[in-house]
């Protein structure tokens, strides 16, 4: 059957073990590569109040089940630890300036978050933009080529055919100068 005392150990013990593991997590979360956290009182206070309701819920499931004779002895480590845990708790509320850092930190990582998917798409139109635009002056300057080309091909043949006309008509006159010399002598 299930007494008070017992259902207040079970939860005591639910309690620590969530509490520890709250501030182990924080912790281990905290020295992989955000050592910059451990300097903030707000973060440290965090972890320290955690953990010292932890063992506070510790020492009250141990003075559950230990012999009453230990009674006394868990009493004192449980003022111990309520002193400790008062003292943080004060400490916590001193810091309440720095709260808007738990409340706002998510509210600005998802700001961030937000621009940055917007930066990025801006960027990817941006280099649609540009990859059209260079098509679009690849084409002309394919295009301005080819006319070019056509261009300079007339060009040389028109050359070319002035150049046989020329040496044709050089020829004729040549000749008719052959000639009229033969004549006049």
């Amino acid at each position: 059957m299930l007494t008070i005392g017992s259902l207040l150990l079970g939860a005591n013990s639910v309690i620590a073990v969530c509490y520890f593991a709250i501030s182990f997590l924080i912790f281990q979360g905290l020295r992989r590569g955000q050592e910059h956290l451990l300097k903030n009182p707000l973060v440290l206070a965090t972890v320290i109040i955690f953990f010292t309701c932890a063992v506070g819920h510790s020492v009250h499931v141990v003075g559950g089940i230990v012999d009453p004779r230990f009674a006394q002895l868990t009493m004192q480590a449980q003022v111990v630890v309520d002193l400790l845990t008062a003292s943080i708790a004060v400490i916590y509320f001193a810091l309440r300036r720095q709260y808007s850092l738990l409340i706002d930190g998510p509210l600005l990582l998802a700001q961030t978050q937000s621009q940055l998917a917007k930066a990025i798409a801006e960027l990817a139109h941006a280099k649609g933009n540009l990859e059209n635009a260079v098509a679009e002056r690849t084409t002309e300057l394919l295009h301005a080529n080819q006319q070019l080309d056509e261009l300079l091909g007339r060009e040389q043949k028109a050359q070319s055919s002035s150049h046989r006309t020329t040496r044709k008509h050089f020829r004729c006159i040549f000749c008719l100068g052959r000639r009229l010399a033969i004549y006049l002598h």
